[in-house]
């Protein structure tokens, strides 16, 4: 069997950032990753270098055992047009929108228990520093 490495870029304009929206299918596997590429709309240089050169620097939303699987015949030119000016109409992938909401969930779940265990440690720290500083006040009475 040939693995096959099938990969979509889609730029989008959500205010007031551009963003680069990949899609990756590999063995059954989906992922999905979202970079932002500023205020201005990026030119083809800058999205070739984000991909020759930056392809490891990015964050990849993994979602395991993709029921939807990838064709991976060879695609009819004006086909692939049709299905890029229907990409252009109506933005991103639905399954993209849910991963990656999906992961911006993951992400707030795990930082508000890493602020709550931090506030917890500050607040037993600082209740041992005015207990420390209590029994040195009344430490020579």
């Amino acid at each position: 069997m040939q693995n096959v490495v099938q990969s979509q870029l889609t730029i989008v304009f959500e205010p007031p950032f551009y963003q680069a929206v990949f899609e990756r299918w590999y063995q059954n596997q989906y992922a999905v990753a979202r970079v932002n590429c500023g205020t201005v709309a990026p030119k083809s240089a800058v999205i070739l270098d984000l991909v020759m050169y930056h392809w490891d620097a990015i964050h990849w939303y993994q979602q395991l055992d993709v029921d939807t699987v990838q064709d991976s015949r060879r695609v009819n030119p004006k086909r692939l047009q049709r299905l890029a000016r229907k990409a252009v109409v109506n933005g991103t992938s639905t399954k993209a929108q849910l991963a990656l909401s999906r992961q911006h969930e993951d992400q707030h779940a795990t930082k508000r228990i890493a602020l709550r265990d931090a506030k917890q440690r500050n607040q037993a720290e600082r209740f041992e520093q005015r207990q420390a500083k209590h029994r040195e006040k009344h430490r020579r009475h």
